[in-house]
């Protein structure tokens, strides 16, 4: 492959990459809540965080255990209170039956 041709397929590629489409409605809201959990884990490690697990490896063990104690707690609460679909919508069957 000659380096037109590498060059005119990158260009392709980043054009139909970067236009948007009939998905960016989904899409958008994912990848801003993600830069906002990027956003908040910067600010915490700039905020010195990062410095206090570096010095204290207790530090690091309690963030863990307080972290999947959460998740513990959702978990739980996520079985117990199911999310219940929106009036309206009926749940989607496959092909086979």
């Amino acid at each position: 492959m000659n380096l037109h041709t590498l060059l005119a397929f990158w260009t392709i590629s980043i054009l139909l990459t970067a236009t948007p489409g009939a998905d960016w409605a989904y899409v958008i809201s994912a990848v801003f809540g993600l830069f906002l959990g990027y956003l908040a884990i910067t600010a915490t490690v700039a905020g010195g965080i990062g410095a206090l697990v570096a010095n204290m490896p207790l530090a690091i063990i309690i963030l863990t255990f307080a972290g999947a104690a959460y998740l513990i707690k959702l978990g739980i609460s996520l079985l117990r209170h199911p999310p219940l679909p929106k009036e309206g919508h009926e749940r989607e069957t496959g092909a086979r039956r």
